[in-house]
């Protein structure tokens, strides 16, 4: 497998579609779906998650990736070469790395890997510039279940090259995510909601019984933790969020805003952020910095804090479920749990999760069709799925995966109830226009500038932009 960096790549999360399920049922992973004979049917027989004899261990310790059952198909275009766009970093690379030298050995197709940079948006800007300058390559992208709407025309209608059982094998709803004027331009591969991370030691040494229920909570137990741990530590945190100028704010903004019963800044056609509860929760979250968390959370994505609180210098964490590979080999493994993120302290306060998320595509300009089709069915397969979900802890877009015991207990927060939002994607192809506005002011706050003014420029230029 060979690698090209690209400055220019993917990251992001899941939403639902302007018309469809509703914006608190997009993404539920229970234990439905396809019965666990027919998934490991799917998966080939006795392969399991991991452990096929094709290709070798890593040297991270990872088992070998599953065999491929779409080898026999994928070998036709033995010699070819898919460029493809993987995961930047941490365990999610070191997976689909394993996956792609799976693929290699069976196949004889050679996978160019291209890894995604940390910003979503930039990513998604840089892909839209890529693919309407009609570039053939990379052949296969990652996009974020936002970029459907943008991006579609670009994109190749995988009706067609999969079969209704393959597509069966999904949600629904993240069918109708990606489905564009009834193309499938996406398939997923896996999802997720924003977590509320918690030292249980740190809970325990300052005598906390259980993980705060509001954001007021959190604040307080999150202070306090704070001033005894540094102490002795100084780069020692309470919180640490995704605090940068990129869209996983706006998922951390749009939960804020959310659990304190102030919309999700575009309800309908109707931009709703300019209300007092949405300016509550935005002036807590400004209250944060330079208190329970450092000023460079500000600077902060998803790796960032995830560095942070596995390298032990964070009471609690936001992110997502994939962060559970900490309890894999760093200084807090067997040290945390996971909990529904905090509810907001005003009548109609609820715990509110961003649902996040990833899908592949196919270039519609793509020189290597059939063989990118072929490294898609195997990367989006079950026992793919579920080889990342139980290695790099990410969380299966197949109800049938997410119902496997392995994965049951590797990602122990699918049992927990968590309220999914949405983000206001129904605006179509202007989402990312919008998200950048929330961002943009979103981060102005956190760094100090008025909230009241913050929130009435952002409302008049979400009108503006939707009008």
């Amino acid at each position: 497998m060979s690698g090209t960096a690209r400055d220019d790549a993917v990251p992001g999360a899941v939403p639902a579609p302007s018309t469809g399920p509703d914006r608190r049922n997009v993404l539920r992973l229970g234990a439905v779906g396809i019965g666990l004979g027919a998934l490991l049917a799917a998966c080939g027989k006795g392969n399991g998650i991991g452990g096929s004899t094709a290709a070798s261990s890593s040297s991270s310790g990872l088992p070998a990736a599953p065999a491929v059952a779409n080898a026999a198909d994928a070998k036709k275009f033995s010699g070819s070469t898919v460029a493809t766009d993987i995961p930047g970093f941490g365990t999610e690379l070191a997976t689909t790395q394993q996956l792609a030298k799976q693929f290699e050995a069976e196949t004889g197709v050679k996978i160019k890997a291209i890894p995604l940079p940390k910003s979503t948006s930039d990513a998604y800007a840089a892909d839209q510039r890529l693919l309407a300058s009609g570039q053939s390559s990379p052949d296969v992208l990652l996009v974020d279940l936002i970029y459907p709407p943008a991006l579609a025309s670009y994109l190749l209608d995988l009706k067609g090259h999969l079969t209704e059982a393959e597509i069966a094998l999904t949600y629904p709803n993240l069918i109708a995510v990606n489905t564009i004027d009834s193309r499938l331009v996406a398939y997923p591969w896996y999802g997720g909601f924003g977590r509320l991370y918690y030292r249980t030691d740190l809970l325990q040494k300052y005598g906390y019984t259980k993980p705060p229920a509001t954001w007021t909570e959190l604040t307080t137990m999150a202070a306090k933790i704070q001033a005894g741990e540094q102490q002795a530590n100084k780069a020692f945190s309470g919180y640490v969020f995704q605090g940068n100028a990129y869209e996983g704010l706006t998922c951390n903004a749009l939960e804020w805003v959310a659990s304190y019963n102030g919309g999700t800044f575009i309800d309908g056609n109707t931009v709703s952020v300019d209300n007092p509860n949405a300016i509550a929760a935005l002036k807590l979250a400004q209250g944060w910095i330079g208190k329970i968390a450092q000023t460079s959370v500000t600077t902060f994505t998803e790796d960032e804090a995830h560095s942070a609180f596995g390298a032990g210098n964070a009471a609690f964490m936001r992110n997502w479920e994939y962060a559970q590979d900490l309890q894999k080999g760093s200084e807090v493994a067997g040290k945390f749990s996971v909990a529904p993120l905090p509810a907001g302290d005003v009548k109609g306060g609820t715990t509110a999760a961003a649902a996040g998320g990833w899908a592949v595509a196919i270039n519609k300009n793509s020189k290597n069709q059939d063989a990118a089709v072929e490294w898609l069915k195997y990367l989006t397969s079950p026992a793919a799925q579920a080889y990342r979900a139980v290695n790099s802890s990410d969380v299966p877009a197949q109800p049938g995966v997410a119902a496997m015991s392995e994965v049951q207990a590797a990602l122990p927060a699918l049992k927990e109830q968590v309220i999914p939002f949405a983000r206001p994607t129904q605006i179509g192809a202007k989402y990312n226009e919008a998200s950048t506005v929330i961002f943009q002011a979103v981060n102005a706050m956190l760094r100090g500038s008025p909230v009241e003014a913050g929130v009435k420029k952002m409302a008049a230029d979400l009108r503006e932009l939707i009008a």
